[in-house]
């Protein structure tokens, strides 16, 4: 098979699943869907269920394991884990003076347990219960993401994939038709808690329902990518077109192109401006990947343009005078945020504030308004910076290095079939959109959106060659 060809008809079947590897699907299901449809798990009635089933998923997919867990990654994510233990096991007031003099200054004035008897020490988190939150959940999802690897080792990335497709599109319609009929209500009888909420769809926050889309958006293009098959160049005429895109496979590329564009609609319908830069932006990746990989210039400029109408439709449909509108607005109040971060930073430079904590922060470091406190720096890469420092910051840039040895090393092992290989470049892309919306939002605190986050790390790590045709393919002499 040519390296640089796009999928060709061959069968890229997924081996049939037993009943335990249904369990397994069947309770990733829940976790994503609940996560999803449960306000995006941003409540702790919702968030806590969510931990559960997703440590219990992962804590059977390893269970069940043969061995073909990227070890590296395990690595990394234990490494980030332990230093964030760090930060909530108490130490002595003296050594809290020294490491952090912020943190010590900071609880004499607004912990009064502390500043009438500090002696007895204190963790380096100035809100501990916050940090606890926070690793219980980083540990949950964690798990999550390395059983999910596992499984797809051992039965492929497709069901996994049609999953999210399946519950993006049913997220899509209830965004779309909710705001149509109450646009400040969830579900149309929700009142979000927050008073300056926005909500759209299942979430309290247009931008975190974005956030959700930009990340399943490029995982159903790969799909769809993966299933556009290049029959023989024998002229068939409207019949022969006709009897394709009736076939099993045909209807499979309609609902998804139709699933695409949906989700890209909704993404409009939103207003969110980083939501509709990130899905523009990866809908490019991928066509700009279609051109280099494809042996026929023809094909490629075909899918190519496919990509580009989806955004054009999804504009048209979504009023895209009112979308360029959006981005016509000037917001100077996330500047202000950005900077109070930046002094956070400043001041704890070594062990962080604490993960989680940077609304307890603000009670003393927030310049930006006198009205409302923010309790998340509108910059993901800001916020671990303040909340982590150094102890947990080095930890974090390892494990995006063994991320990223751990892609490239699966795509030079060239083990994929081009249905896999498709997947596998969808979800790095969703990653590439999710990173790039975390500059100006923090849609990755939002529970749903760190565990579809933690989907798509899955399929972009696990190991290939687990396919039927993979299985032929490279079992050939070479």
């Amino acid at each position: 098979m040519n390296r640089y060809s796009l999928p060709t008809a061959a069968v890229c079947a997924t081996p049939r699943l037993n009943r335990m590897d249904r369990v397994e699907v069947a309770l990733f299901t829940t976790a994503l869907s609940w996560g999803l449809f449960a306000f995006g798990g941003a409540y702790p009635w919702a968030m806590w269920p969510l931990a559960i089933a997703c440590a219990a998923s992962g804590t059977i997919a390893l269970a069940r394991g043969r061995g073909r867990v990227p070890m590296p990654m395990v690595f990394g994510l234990t490494l980030v884990a332990f230093t964030v233990a760090l930060q909530i096991v108490p130490v002595p007031s003296s050594i809290l003076a020294t490491v952090s003099p912020a943190a010590h200054s900071f609880l004499q004035t607004h912990d009064v347990a502390f500043a009438l008897g500090g002696q007895g020490g204190h963790a380096v988190s100035i809100a501990p219960q916050s940090t606890w939150t926070a690793l219980a959940l980083f540990s949950a999802f964690g798990l999550f993401c390395i059983g999910q690897a596992d499984f797809m080792s051992r039965r492929g990335a497709e069901t996994v994939t049609r999953i999210v497709i399946i519950l993006a599109f049913a997220a899509a319609i209830v965004g779309v038709v909710f705001k149509g009929l109450s646009p400040r209500l969830v579900y149309g009888f929700w009142a979000a808690r927050e008073g300056s909420a926005d909500p759209f769809g299942p979430f309290v926050n247009r931008n975190h329902f974005a956030g959700w889309m930009v990340m399943a958006a490029p995982l159903a293009a790969g799909y769809l990518l993966g299933l556009h098959q290049r029959r023989d160049s024998r002229p068939g005429g409207w019949r022969r077109m006709l009897l394709a895109a009736s076939s099993q496979s045909g209807s499979s590329v309609v609902l998804t192109a139709f699933t695409l564009l949906v989700v890209g609609v909704s993404v409009v319908f939103s207003m969110s401006r980083s939501g509709v830069l990130c899905f523009a932006m990866a809908m490019g990746i991928l066509a700009v990947q279609v051109m280099r990989r494809a042996a026929r210039r023809g094909a490629a400029v075909v899918v190519a343009a496919f990509l580009g109408t989806v955004v054009a439709i999804a504009l048209a449909w979504g009023d895209v005078d009112r979308a360029l509108n959006r981005f016509s607005e000037r917001d100077i109040g996330r500047a202000a945020v950005w900077h109070d971060a930046v002094n956070v930073a400043r001041a704890f430079p070594w062990t962080g504030t604490g993960l989680n904590t940077y609304g307890a922060a603000m009670l003393e470091y927030q310049r930006a308004s006198a009205e409302v406190r923010f309790t998340e720096a509108h910059n993901e890469y800001l916020q671990i910076a303040a909340e982590g420092g150094v102890l947990v910051g080095v930890p974090v840039l390892v494990l995006l290095g063994i991320f990223v040895t751990q892609v490239r090393r699966r795509f030079r092992e060239a083990l994929d079939a081009p249905r896999t290989y498709w997947l596998r470049v969808g979800a790095v892309v969703g990653v590439i959109a999710i990173a790039l919306q975390s500059v100006v939002e923090f849609s990755l605190q939002m529970p749903a959106n760190a565990v579809l986050f933690a989907v798509l790390c899955a399929i972009a790590i696990h190991k290939g060659g687990n396919d039927l045709h993979s299985r032929r393919v490279h079992a050939r002499p070479r």
